[in-house]
């Protein structure tokens, strides 16, 4: 009896030995990339206006084609862009929902992911003239929200988040930013063409996000980033299909690799009304 109660003693202490070293090898095996670490790139450099005489996106070059774009919507104070798609890894699948919509004198995001290691949901609201921003957490289901907020500035926001929905994307998109480019195709009355990132410069601030929204302890490690983006003759986005592969330490588990299929569709109705307005009304006065 006594032998038999030490060899059951003796096999639990080998399992959890066992246990602790793979753990070990996970969380220490590093990515092979390297982490953008730039942190004084500028957003979206050479951003511009498209030319009066302007006639058809097939006359520019693809890099002038993505300033008119972000031009045109950066200076527009009336849209709305809903996102879907998802994160595989080995371990688990995070399905990925998101909103933005950005009026005349406020901005709302909201963000809603879920897998078995991570669940988050959040609403903000960016006031422009205050420069702050107010967050509000989703109940444990995500499909409702709690009825306080966290303020923050926009600088402190930022610092953690890497994000606000009046930009263009998240990534830097500049000659400095682009690997390589398709060529520009017309599709009836649109037109695409598909950008492809440089992996260690692109996304420096789209990373806090990642890092955010995994709860991870370090910035993830991006190994390629392709933006398929398709407007019309007037440099309006339609849409941008997100392909990126990258690794992200995951709490217990270590490095993973992870591959992420986005698409965000854009609308430019007037009719716009942020989700809850009843709740969030006392703070726009």
């Amino acid at each position: 009896m006594k032998n038999h109660r030490k060899r059951k003693i003796i096999s639990i202490c080998v399992l959890f030995i066992a246990v602790g070293i793979t753990f070990f090898l996970l969380s220490s095996n590093k990515p092979d990339g390297d982490r953008t670490t730039t942190d004084d790139i500028v957003m979206n450099h050479g951003v511009a206006a498209p030319l009066e005489d302007a006639k058809t996106p097939l006359e520019y070059t693809q890099l002038e084609n993505l300033n008119f774009l972000i031009y045109q919507l950066e200076n527009n104070r009336c849209f709305t862009s809903t996102t879907t798609g998802e994160s595989k890894a080995s371990v688990a699948t995070q399905k990925v929902s998101g909103q933005r919509i950005v009026l005349e004198d406020y901005a709302f995001n909201q963000t809603i992911t879920s897998s078995s290691f991570v669940k988050l949901g959040e609403q903000r609201i960016y006031l422009y003239g205050q420069e702050k921003v107010l967050i509000r957490e989703a109940e444990s289901n995500l499909k409702s929200f709690k009825n306080n907020i966290t303020e923050k500035t926009y600088e402190s926001d930022f610092d953690e988040y890497g994000s606000n929905p009046m930009t263009f994307a998240s990534y830097v998109l500049s000659k400095d930013t682009i690997k390589s480019t398709s060529k520009i195709l017309k599709n009836d009355e649109n037109y695409e063409i598909t950008y492809n990132l440089i992996p260690t410069i692109a996304p420096v601030y789209y990373q806090r996000k990642i890092k955010y929204n995994s709860g991870s302890s370090e910035y993830p490690v991006f190994s390629s980033i392709s933006l398929k983006m398709t407007f019309n003759s007037k440099w309006q986005i339609l849409s941008i299909e997100t392909e990126e592969k990258y690794e992200v330490k995951i709490k217990l588990i270590g490095w993973i690799n992870t591959s992420t299929k986005l698409v965000e569709t854009f609308d430019y109705s007037s009719d716009l009304v942020i989700p809850d307005l009843t709740f969030w009304e006392p703070y726009l006065k």
